[in-house]
């Protein structure tokens, strides 16, 4: 019976490339030993479905084949980065490296394997080739300039760690430099519910009713669902900062309220008396009465963020209001306080815990008429 050695070492061994393969190479997984020199084939057996790959190392050196059930291309242009050692610098942010995060390093090195299958090394007219495609993808979709941006950053990052190991000049850096795509003005006009739709929620919920059938009238999920759309609406609150909200953070005869935001940012913010209103309108409803965080699900738990998305989503489908969720209430209220209400945009970042006013202007959404009326009543004689 032959012996069993870990994929790393035989492959070593045979001079396979395997950096494609993390899955099964972080599992440590085992394959039959060498023998003679050389690697026959391995069977991978994997504890989930059983399933079972067949590889065949070919003749050429550095070269690897897939037989069966996952087929791919020959890896003719392999990639020279030692990604362990890539790891270890990009997570400490030595050299020219900015710290990078587990699921960052993971897509960079996809990319960047696969950007040398199709292109070879990285260098200026490479790059250009890779980045002219999605050119022609993003005229049909502006979505593209995200992913034709990564193929950027990857490939940069990558670089620099060529040109550190001394395997690249640093005029390297300088050419790819210039291929930095610009970004493409997007259309971030999402869905912004106007005040009568969400009062027209608002009547689902308190009565049951709607066009297509009577639902059981709870007074307890009445009583949760119109203090979280209030409040999601007056407040422009992230559903995370809602469902972690606690009772120490409010106080209930002001109506204010100290919001943790992102980055670990407190804020403070009032409810309108509306909202208040329907905030203490839910409390007796509380299945703990002593626990931390103000919402609870129907079991008595703690609402979590995602709770809260489908208990608007499935609002949505019951009243015929697509894209009904916590984000959109947030737009909605930005797009009130600024349009209806008048309320300075600095203001409204200050609320919603923006840092700067672009994202705000984006939430905004102001039209070209918008624009043009302000303009005209501009008037200076």
């Amino acid at each position: 019976m032959p012996d069993f050695v870990p994929i790393a070492e035989a492959a070593r061994k045979v001079g396979w490339d395997l950096s494609n393969f993390h899955k099964l190479k972080n599992k440590g997984l085992v394959c039959r030993s060498v023998e003679n020199g050389k690697l026959k084939k391995w069977e991978v057996d994997i504890e989930c479905g059983k399933y079972q790959e067949l590889l065949a190392a070919s003749n050429k050196e550095n070269t690897v084949q897939f037989e069966g059930a996952d087929p791919s291309s020959e890896i003719k242009n392999p990639c020279p980065v030692d990604w362990d050692e890539w790891r270890s610098i990009v997570s400490r942010g030595e050299w020219k490296f900015k710290p990078l995060g587990r699921r960052c390093q993971h897509d960079y090195k996809k990319l960047v394997s696969k950007f040398y299958e199709e292109y070879g090394d990285i260098n200026k007219a490479n790059l250009r080739k890779a980045l002219s495609v999605w050119e022609a993808k993003e005229t049909e979709d502006r979505d593209f300039y995200s992913s034709k941006y990564n193929i950027y950053t990857a490939c940069i990052n990558v670089a620099k760690y060529l040109v550190y190991k001394k395997l690249q000049p640093e005029s390297l850096l300088i050419e790819l430099s210039h291929l930095r795509p610009k970004k493409t003005v997007r259309d971030f006009r999402r869905p912004v519910h106007t005040l009568d739709t969400v009062r027209g929620a608002l009547d689902v919920v308190k009565t049951g009713v709607t066009e297509k059938k009577q639902e059981r009238y709870n007074p307890k999920r009445k009583a949760l669902n119109e203090a979280l759309i209030k409040l999601a609406l007056t407040t422009g609150m992230r559903r995370s900062e809602i469902a972690n909200l606690k009772l120490s953070d409010i106080d209930f005869k002001t109506g204010k309220i100290k919001v943790l935001g992102k980055g670990r940012k407190i804020r403070p913010i009032k409810m309108s008396k509306s909202t208040l209103k329907a905030v203490k309108a839910y409390l007796p409803y509380r299945s703990n009465p002593n626990a931390l965080y103000l919402f609870q699900s129907e079991k008595g738990k703690q609402l979590t963020p995602e709770q809260f998305y489908k208990r608007l989503y499935r609002l949505g489908i019951t009243c015929d209001i697509p894209k009904f969720n916590p984000h959109s209430m947030r737009r909605s209220y930005v797009r009130a306080a600024a349009q209806i209400y008048k309320i300075p945009l600095p203001v409204i970042r200050d609320s919603l815990g923006h840092t700067t006013l672009t994202m705000t202007n984006i939430y905004a959404q102001t039209k070209e008429e918008d624009v043009y009326n302000a303009m005209s009543q501009f008037e200076f004689e």
